[in-house]
């Protein structure tokens, strides 16, 4: 199935965010399994095209993020960084970018549950 909304790489940075959030455990599908940013991506294709901009914006500062905080893009770091990450998001350590980033981290966390 292609994308309707995202590029390969912004599929594959909510892919990795959604994972994050919502992680598998065993006997548990997360939302990986779920195909939380296949929804995402949907969504944003339709009801939610409003957002299309502010995903974008986002998604490419949550990078800049990641190589500021560990010198590369989210989707190569290693599990304990991307969660280190999102943890510093969601308590608003990120500097300037604490309040966008922090109501990103709550829209992306909406969706995706």
């Amino acid at each position: 199935m292609s994308n309707m909304f995202f590029n390969e790489e912004e599929m594959g940075l909510v892919q990795a965010i959604c994972g994050r959030l919502i992680p598998s455990e065993p006997g548990s599908p997360g939302a990986i399994e779920a195909k939380a940013c296949i929804y995402i991506d949907h969504a944003l294709a339709g009801y939610f095209s409003h957002l299309q901009n502010y995903y974008r914006q986002r998604l490419h500062d949550f990078n800049r993020l990641a190589n500021r905080y560990y010198g590369a893009d989210y989707v190569r770091l290693a599990a304990e960084q991307q969660d280190g990450l999102l943890r510093s998001i969601e308590h608003m350590q990120v500097g300037e970018d604490s309040d966008n980033m922090r109501v990103f981290f709550e829209v992306i966390h909406e969706h995706t549950i």
